[in-house]
């Protein structure tokens, strides 16, 4: 993308358009590694679970027991493990607040951000500790937001779709 900006840039065949101007913007951001990682990181969690389910295959059975998976893996990069221990997924409110702080999650420098992730970190040149706090807490709002909307249309409202699982072969046992 870097050399694609710069062949064209300053140039007649410069593209005019808002697309550009926001990738020419991004490839100055000097974390755009360390947040393509996680974005990799956290679309490989989600993905898995997309891919197992896009078969003709009849797979109701399995997709209570995944999603549970899924919501539990992207859980526990962030929100507190005495709150995932005691309370349901279900029932978790990663958006719930007590003043200014997140009553559920841990902090932003705790978070489990993945080993490419942090390894991209290393790699960025000059970044304060304070940008990277604040890259911190937006890969944390990024988790919030992704677990919120999966709750948010969740499979745990349909009580057919835990019922279904007394088919799972591996529950039959």
């Amino acid at each position: 993308m870097k050399r694609n900006v710069e062949s064209v840039e300053g140039t007649a065949d410069e593209p005019t358009n808002a697309n550009f101007r926001t990738v020419k913007e991004a490839l100055k951001d000097k974390l755009l590694p360390a947040k393509l990682a996680f974005f990799q990181s956290v679309a490989e969690d989600v993905e898995s679970f997309l891919r197992e389910f896009q078969s003709e295959a009849p797979l109701a059975p399995f997709l209570y027991g995944s999603h549970v998976k899924l919501l539990k893996t992207l859980m526990q990069r962030f929100v507190k493990v005495e709150v995932l221990e005691s309370t349901p997924l279900q029932k978790i409110d990663v958006l719930k607040k007590s003043g200014d702080l997140y009553v559920n999650l841990l902090s932003a420098k705790d978070i489990d951000l993945g080993i490419v992730t942090r390894a991209a970190l290393r790699k960025c040149k000059k970044v304060s500790d304070l940008e990277l706090l604040r890259f911190c807490q937006k890969c944390r709002t990024c988790l919030m937001f992704v677990v919120a909307k999966l709750t948010e249309k969740c499979l745990f409202k349909y009580p057919l779709t835990q019922a279904l699982t007394f088919l799972n072969p591996e529950q039959i046992v």
